[in-house]
Formats: structure tokens, sequence, C-alpha cells
């Protein structure tokens, strides 16, 4: 599975956009996946799943719809 991330700054505007390999992934299983955002951590209010561009077995589509995002902290949000 390959991820659009977008990294959004407090002040509303983008930050980053990254293309990040997460997969493999597996049903019910919670995973850590590092990646490098030029940032500090202060400055990024949220990151968006923009897009799946990558997805096996299936369909990008359903991959995305099928994600469940979370998070154990309150701040950055992080959605679809």
């Amino acid at each position: 599975m390959k991820l659009d991330l977008v990294v959004f700054g407090s002040d509303g505007g983008i930050l980053r956009r990254l293309l990040t390999e997460m997969g493999p992934v597996r049903p019910l299983k919670t995973i850590v996946r590092a990646f490098v955002i030029d940032a500090e951590c202060g400055q990024i209010a949220s990151i968006l799943v923009n897009e799946v561009n990558a997805c096996a077995p299936g369909n990008p589509n359903s991959c995305l719809d099928g994600l469940a995002l979370s998070s154990r902290l309150k701040d950055p949000r992080f959605y679809k």
C-alpha cells in the first residue's frame, strides 16, 4: 500500500506532500510507519490521507474506503 499524504501547518497551508510505502498491512493489526517531515512537530496541525496510490490486492479506492485511521494523540488531526 502506498499513500499520498498531505501535511498541513497550523496556518492551514501545506507544509509537505509525500508518497509513502505503508504496506503490507494485515487485517486487524495496528502498525507504525516512520517517515520524515521537514518541520517541527508543533508546526503540524493535520495530516490528510489524500489518496491511496497503490493497493494490492485490490482497487485503491476500496482500500481508501476500508482504512480506519486513528491516533493516540489529539493533535495533529489525522484524516482521510
